[in-house]
C-alpha cells in the first residue's frame, strides 16, 4: 500500500518570534487540527533528520494523505485556503517548487534529504511520478511502472 506524501517549503521573512509572523504562529495549531480532522489524512511525521537541511529561515511541512484529492480539498477550501491566500505576508519567493508531491510506501517516514531530493527533482525534470504537483499529478500505477523503467 502507498501513500501520498506532501512537502511544503517556505522561506520565512523574519524569525517566528517576529511580530511580523504572529498571524501565521496563531493559526498554525487551528490549521493542523483541521488537517488531522480532514477526510484522508494520514500523519504529519517529523523527518528523522529535522532541521539538517530545512533550517534558519527554512520551514518545511510534511504530512502523509490517503489521496491526491483529499489532500487538494484540505488545501484549496476551507480556513487553509485563506491562509494560504495571505502566505506571501509571511514567506519569501525563492527560485523553485515550494512543495512536491509523491508517492511512498505507507508507514516510511520520509527524511529532509528524501524531501530535497524530490524537490530538486522536480524542479530540474519537471513533474514526473517521482515528483509531481496538483496540476500534474500521477497515480500510484504510474509511479510503480516509472521506477520499473
Amino acid at each position: 500500500m502507498y501513500h501520498l506524501v506532501h512537502a511544503n517549503i517556505a522561506k520565512m521573512r523574519a524569525p517566528l518570534d517576529d511580530p511580523l509572523m504572529a498571524d501565521f504562529v496563531m493559526n498554525v495549531d487551528e490549521i493542523d487540527a483541521l488537517a488531522r480532522s480532514s477526510p484522508g489524512f494520514i500523519s504529519q511525521p517529523a523527518p528523522r533528520d529535522e532541521g539538517l537541511i530545512y533550517s534558519g529561515k527554512m520551514l518545511l511541512n510534511l504530512s502523509i494523505w490517503e489521496s491526491v484529492e483529499d489532500l487538494e480539498i484540505f488545501t484549496y477550501q476551507g480556513v487553509h485556503s485563506l491562509m494560504l491566500e495571505r502566505r506571501r505576508e509571511w514567506f519569501e519567493s525563492y527560485d523553485g517548487p515550494n512543495y512536491v508531491l509523491y508517492w511512498e510506501m505507507a508507514g516510511h517516514i520520509p527524511s529532509e534529504s528524501e524531501v530535497k531530493q524530490r524537490v530538486e527533482y522536480l524542479a530540474n525534470q519537471g513533474p514526473t511520478p517521482f515528483a509531481f504537483t496538483f496540476d500534474n499529478r500521477f497515480t500510484v500505477g504510474e509511479m510503480i511502472e516509472y521506477r520499473l523503467e
